[in-house]
């Protein structure tokens, strides 16, 4: 829960120094590090993936990480129908523009 409550609340990784400062047992941490909840964005610096959310035991934590997956996935689907041509090779600036362009709209 550790790594992803400091993603969702600090928008931040997590390093595997942290874990060990929190947890002391080298082994605990070496074990769950070697199932599919995290992502190693650099080496030994993690960050959660879906089944993290899934198996945290916070169901507000697993609540916002629905509603980012929807909203992302919405956000890729009026991308695909705005601009057919792209053949969904969109890039991380583009999908952030049309998120942002998306927000305003509503507001």
């Amino acid at each position: 829960m550790t790594v992803v409550a400091r993603f969702l609340n600090l928008r931040e990784s997590t390093s595997r120094k942290q874990l060990i400062r929190k947890f002391k047992d080298v082994n605990a941490i070496n074990e769950l590090l070697r199932r599919p909840f995290f992502n190693f964005v650099q080496t030994d610096v993690y960050l959660p993936l879906p089944l993290a959310f899934q198996d945290c035991g916070d169901s507000d934590f697993l609540a916002r990480a629905r509603q980012a997956t929807e909203l992302a996935l919405h956000i890729l689907q009026n991308l695909d129908e705005a601009y057919p041509e792209h053949k969904n090779d969109f890039t991380l600036a583009e999908f952030m523009n049309h998120a942002e362009a998306s927000l305003m709209e509503t507001r």
